[in-house]
């Protein structure tokens, strides 16, 4: 009988089905409007387990309430002075989410410096304290601080493009939606690939390859127009395509062999810039397959030309800001955007 248990014992541990494994996500910035909303929505998460917010000391009541919630996701407060390094230990998702002090009238070199040495700190805290988490960088514009983030990366010895992914689900649902309600099809239902950039002014929709049914050049156009529109501030479409990036790279990390996430990341696709927005598997340990790009026609491939152009100058500015010898000094692209602005008040023509 005694052998007879044993054997059955082991049947049940090599038969039995794996643990699933717990994921837990930190929010950078849970002070603001957009990480408000966004904490909402992982809290009732089913496949988060706890959640850690870091801000000022606001997010304090705020995990209080949230914590009311009758799900099974913990929430953490974080708002001391230590509060970046203690938030991120324990996490595997990772989310920087931007300060709200910006406006939609400043230019990129302004907007550069308004968030990248908090972007840089804040990358210097998880490359020492969450070496191994997956980093998603919402911080406007994404397409400079994303490569900021790789820079501080590569200073460490933990550098892995595979972790470091900038949030593209704005443009996603954006392009989506504007598709889906042309068409008077159902926006869920609704794919638009997206390439290029992560921002709305250096995304490339393509509008005509939409499925399930893609749009002609005319159609694309008007629709085009109406993408490049700024809204001043996001939130609620912020918070909801974070939710959505969250759920998949958590879906990934607990063994989904079909978590694919749009996601702003390294790509050795063309040699012009380092980074384009692309669909991407991810697993474990991060992404594990970029599909890279799909086949462009002639007007999309010269569109696409001028928006590698574009990426090439914003990883140049965010390599100006994270290498300058003197950290006091104003970087070179903030020096030209002062030059080229007092040019223009005296009305002095090059």
């Amino acid at each position: 009988m005694t052998a007879t248990k044993h054997l059955l014992q082991i049947f049940r541990q090599f038969c039995s089905k794996p643990q699933e494994r717990h994921v837990q996500v930190c929010i950078l910035g849970a002070d603001t409007a957009a990480g408000h909303a966004l904490s909402i929505l992982v809290k009732q998460n089913p496949t988060i387990s706890a959640l850690h917010l870091q801000g000022t000391s606001g997010v304090e009541s705020m995990g209080l309430d949230l914590n009311h919630f009758d799900t099974r996701c913990k929430v953490h407060s974080y708002y001391d002075m230590d509060s970046a390094s203690k938030s991120v230990k324990s996490a595997d998702i990772v989310v920087m989410l931007g300060l709200n002090t910006c406006t939609s009238k400043m230019s990129i070199a302004k907007l550069v410096m308004a968030e990248g040495p908090r972007v840089s700190k804040l990358a210097e805290a998880c490359a020492r304290y969450a070496p191994k988490a997956v980093i998603i960088v919402a911080v406007t514009p994404i397409s400079v601080t994303l490569p900021i983030v790789a820079e501080i990366y590569r200073k460490s010895d933990w550098y892995h493009p595979g972790r470091l992914l900038g949030s593209a689900m704005l443009v996603q649902i954006k392009a989506n939606a504007l598709a889906g309600h042309y068409q008077t099809l159902d926006p869920q239902m609704v794919h638009v690939p997206i390439i290029g950039g992560p921002d709305v002014d250096c995304a490339l929709p393509l509008f005509a390859q939409a499925v399930p049914v893609g749009l002609s050049l005319k159609d694309s156009e008007k629709l085009m127009e109406r993408f490049r529109e700024q809204v001043p501030h996001p939130v609620m479409s912020t918070a909801v395509g974070l939710n959505r990036m969250i759920t998949g790279i958590a879906m990934g990390i607990r063994g989904d062999y079909d978590a694919n996430v749009p996601a702003f990341i390294r790509s050795n696709v063309i040699g012009t810039c380092s980074h384009l927005v692309c669909i991407v598997k991810i697993g474990k340990s991060g992404v594990l397959h970029n599909y890279g790009l799909q086949k462009l026609r002639k007007d999309e491939l010269m569109q696409f030309e001028e928006t590698c152009l574009e990426l090439k100058k914003r990883e140049e500015m965010a390599s100006d800001l994270v290498n300058r010898k003197d950290k006091c000094a104003l970087p070179e692209f903030m020096i030209r955007e002062m030059e080229e602005e007092k040019t223009e008040k005296m009305g002095i023509i090059r």
